[in-house]
């Protein structure tokens, strides 16, 4: 578990992050840089990004100090997209009748962080923002998130035997 594999997992990361606003966004690049060039730039996405990235960050760590690194690539792409579906995944927990569903749907949604409270995409295109208290709230809670893996990494670090 050497710093280069855990570095260049953060830097897949922000790759991966990268490319997820870019294929969900309607406007292609140079679109993108017209609109920024003609107004202010917005920096609250970015910070929403880089919460977002410290938090796949921090669960890559704690993942690496329990498995090998390809399987630390492999659940770590995972844990992205599956943070990015909870969204969908609440929805479809409250439309299903099933008894079992609408037990263990809530339990799922406060294991698996919702990470789509920080894709705000469509905040920045359409240019409507909402009060300054839900991007602080959304903020808090990745960073919280991520302070609970990094957390669980710290104790299973404390536990490994170094020698």
């Amino acid at each position: 578990l050497d710093l280069t594999n855990k570095f260049s997992i953060a830097i897949a990361f922000l790759i991966m992050d990268f490319i997820w606003i870019y294929m969900m966004n309607k406007t292609t690049w140079d679109e993108q840089i017209y609109r920024i060039q003609g107004t202010s730039v917005e920096y609250r996405p970015f910070a929403a990004i880089f919460v977002e990235a410290l938090v796949l960050f921090t669960f890559a760590l704690l993942v690496s100090l329990l498995t090998s690194t390809l399987l630390t690539v492999g659940l770590s792409f995972c844990f992205f997209l599956t943070t990015h579906w909870m969204q969908t995944f609440d929805n479809l927990v409250k439309e299903n009748p099933t008894p079992v569903i609408k037990i263990l749907g809530p339990i799922v949604s406060l294991i698996i962080p919702n990470l789509e409270t920080l894709n705000w995409k469509s905040h920045l295109t359409y240019n409507e923002w909402n009060e300054p208290s839900v991007y602080f709230l959304s903020l808090a809670y990745g960073l919280l998130w991520a302070i609970i893996f990094l957390g669980l990494s710290v104790i299973v670090f404390n536990k490994k035997d170094l020698t």
